[in-house]
């Protein structure tokens, strides 16, 4: 970001005193930079990548009783993230709502296999070009299976 953007936030929260904001900074060096100028050296929080076990919470938690992975499913989509909790979510939600759609109204705990497959109906996960830049290559850029 340019400093003149900075510069236009210093001048608002100088104005509107009932103003918060929560900045996300991500790589980029002089964006953190401007940030601690502009605030005096502000709190924060590093967020970084998931360790397994809370990866493989944020899982299997949210959709507790209404979703049930097996082990394989969990690896694969655990090995598809790459520990990263913006895309285990993006995925776990994906599947949820693909799986809600399919089933409406029956009521029963959706279950998924290895292979992302429900009563033999293959779940595929949708990777756009630009959310998964992150990830290494042989990962990102293309539609993949959840195998």
């Amino acid at each position: 970001m340019g400093n003149s953007f900075f510069r236009y936030l210093q001048s608002l929260l100088k104005q509107q005193t009932k103003l918060v904001v929560i900045p996300v900074v991500g790589r980029a060096k002089d964006d953190f930079q401007n940030l601690f100028q502009l605030f005096n050296s502000p709190p924060y929080q590093e967020i970084g990548l998931l360790n397994e076990l809370s990866a493989r919470r944020l899982i299997t938690r949210p959709a507790q009783g209404l979703l049930e992975y097996n082990e394989d499913a969990i690896k694969a989509i655990l090995k598809l993230s790459a520990g990263h909790p913006y895309f285990t979510q993006s995925i776990c939600f994906n599947l949820f709502i693909q799986a809600t759609m399919e089933e409406k109204s029956s009521g029963d705990v959706l279950k998924f296999n290895h292979e992302g497959e429900r009563q033999n109906k293959p779940i595929l996960v949708k990777v756009e070009n630009n959310q998964f830049r992150c990830l290494p290559p042989d990962g990102a850029k293309k539609e993949l299976e959840c195998r």
